[in-house]
């Protein structure tokens, strides 16, 4: 099973995906069942100080994820 705070980051990562640098705070969102936000999901990750980070988030009915995030010279991977 899957715990809350996996389930809260996961979609706190999604929600700021189409966010940009001049959009305030974005507000958690609770998500009942992680089905209804599987899919793949691509945006833009701003971080202060730092290059926009294109990124592709795939969210399985599992609650399971990959992440990537493609560089000039390779890629950053992650999963959970």
């Amino acid at each position: 099973m899957i715990s809350i705070t996996t389930v809260t980051v996961v979609i706190g990562f999604v929600a700021s995906l189409p966010g940009c640098a001049s959009v305030g705070p974005i507000a958690p969102v609770v998500v009942s069942d992680v089905k209804s936000v599987a899919g793949t999901w691509q945006g833009v990750v701003y971080e202060p100080g730092s290059q926009p980070n294109y990124v592709e988030l795939t969210i399985r009915e599992d609650g399971s994820y990959d992440l990537v995030s493609p560089h000039a010279i390779g890629e950053s991977r992650g999963r959970g």
